[in-house]
């Protein structure tokens, strides 16, 4: 080894190189799971989301090629309504069921406007899916039941709007409507792109 030390250095930087790769790319195989559990498990890990497909009517793209969300903006959907959504909850296996529909939109309270995610939902939400009230509440099922034009914020969507001031009983518009908040989610961050 002291006779050869150019050999015996690039044999040691070899070995220190292989070693150096093989410990990158288990931490990096560790921090993709450990992302992806921790997207997977943010939804819940006992829900199961289906998502409706709208044919694109592109030659060799399929139906499942693009997804709802992305394609079915002012197409109306017919194929999963109320009354299918009533004949899943009376599985023995299903706990509860809530129907949404996602959109964006301008948001608008007085001088303040800003592009946000819409979720319209029904009452049930809140008690499925991993989000909390921080301030005020959730909607009713009388008020879900009736069309009552209530609306529950965001974290950031009510720093945008309003500020540190209260939200709570104030208007908001959107798509040409007025809806009164009476609720503010805590902060939940982002998931699968989508910042709730």
């Amino acid at each position: 080894m002291l006779l050869n030390k150019m050999r015996t250095f690039l044999t040691v930087l070899g070995v220190v190189i292989g070693i150096s790769s093989v410990i990158i790319v288990f931490s990096a195989g560790a921090g993709i799971e450990g992302l992806i559990v921790g997207q997977v498990e943010s939804f819940g890990t006992d829900i199961i989301n289906t998502e409706i497909k709208v044919p694109s009517g592109k030659k060799g793209m399929g139906s499942e090629a693009s997804s709802g969300s992305s394609i079915a903006m002012g197409v109306q959907i017919t194929t999963l309504n109320q009354e299918d959504m009533d004949d899943i909850k009376k599985l023995p296996n299903v706990i509860d069921i809530y129907g949404s529909v996602m959109t964006q939109e301008k948001i608008t309270h007085g001088n303040e406007s800003r592009k946000a995610l819409i979720l319209g939902t029904n009452k049930s939400y809140i008690d499925i899916d991993k989000s909390e009230i921080e301030f005020g509440r959730f909607f009713t099922e009388e008020e879900n039941k009736s069309l009552s034009k209530v609306v529950v914020l965001g974290k950031k969507i009510k720093e945008k709007l309003f500020g540190d001031s209260d939200a709570l009983n104030k208007t908001i518009k959107f798509h040409n409507s007025k809806y009164r908040v009476v609720g503010v989610m805590e902060e939940r961050g982002a998931m699968m792109t989508m910042d709730f």
